[in-house]
């Protein structure tokens, strides 16, 4: 459920974080003898959350659009 559009906040600096993590393709990064593992598909999921929650991303047209065939055939298709 999207916040009022009162209570959508900037996640510019975490979208930004999370695209750039993506972007580099890595699963995991070794900083000073200590391993980070990434779950790409988590951070898939938390990206689509906070663009969905981001004010800078208001007006943006949805990720998912319903079809519907008639009264008894229907389908979604997602976005991205």
């Amino acid at each position: 459920m999207t916040p009022p559009h009162s209570q959508l906040v900037d996640n510019s600096a975490q979208i930004a974080q999370i695209q750039a993590i993506l972007q580099a393709g890595a699963d995991s990064v070794d900083v000073d003898g200590q391993r980070v593992h990434y779950d790409i598909s988590l951070l898939r999921k938390q990206l689509r959350e906070l663009m969905d929650h981001d004010k800078a991303n208001r007006g943006r047209r949805p990720r998912v659009a319903a079809v519907s065939l008639g009264r008894t055939a229907s389908f979604s298709l997602g976005g991205y």
